[in-house]
């Protein structure tokens, strides 16, 4: 039997959704922004070392992707399909983002390692949850209107991530760290990670995926 679909979600449930980019962005815009810097300026890497960890995991994300839509879609508990990555995934991003921007003392070849396993393990533990997230919308509803709509609450809230990330960053890094920037930025991590938390478990309790009608046949009495 076809899988029973919610054709109408309620506004709120739409901003819910929606808001989870707002989540996504308290990570990938403080990357995209903020990476290159903290590894030149904070960690002392040099220019080209910083864009090769940059580039590598890129790379890895080209890998990951596909991988994880692959088992996404394959995945079947009782919560569905897509949402349970949401619950258990949360957790392990706010770790790998503290990973990423967190100094550990090292120097030279040992630091650079270091700085591309917490980059990769940031982009594993992000496409685990990101990938689930963004095929949701295709499994809650079928209709091109509010899957339309889903789009515009993620397109808005994600601006807004992006520009409360760009503006506040390094004023919490100079708040945070009083003149040390490598403590500055980690604890801004530690307060992003902190805030996507609550964003990605209301998303998982409040967007559900339709359940699966199954039906079972019994042989005729002859």
């Amino acid at each position: 039997m076809p899988t029973v679909q919610t054709e109408r979600l309620r506004h709120w449930q739409r901003a819910a959704y929606g808001f989870g980019d707002f989540g996504f962005n308290l990570y990938w815009t403080t990357i995209s922004f903020f990476i290159l810097y903290f590894y030149t300026d904070v960690l002392g890497l040099s220019g080209k070392l910083a864009g090769l960890i940059f580039l590598i995991a890129m790379l890895w994300d080209g890998i990951t992707d596909p991988v994880m839509g692959y088992l996404a879609q394959r995945t079947k508990t009782r919560w569905g399909s897509y949402r349970p990555y949401l619950l258990f995934g949360s957790a392990p991003l706010a770790i790998s983002l503290m990973l990423v921007f967190y100094n550990p003392g090292f120097e030279g070849a040992l630091l650079a390692v270091y700085a591309l396993f917490a980059h990769m393990l940031f982009r594993t533990a992000y496409t685990v949850v990101n990938i689930p997230y963004s095929a949701l919308s295709a499994k809650i509803t079928k209709s091109t209107r509010v899957r339309n709509s889903l789009a515009a609450w993620r397109i808005s809230l994600a601006t807004v991530g992006s520009a409360f990330v760009a503006y506040s960053t390094l004023k919490l890094v100079e708040y945070f760290g009083q003149g040390d920037a490598s403590e500055g930025f980690f604890f801004t991590a530690v307060l992003y990670a902190g805030m996507s938390i609550p964003v990605f478990l209301i998303l998982f309790v409040t967007v559900r995926e339709p359940i699966q009608q199954t039906t079972s046949t019994k042989p005729s009495d002859l």
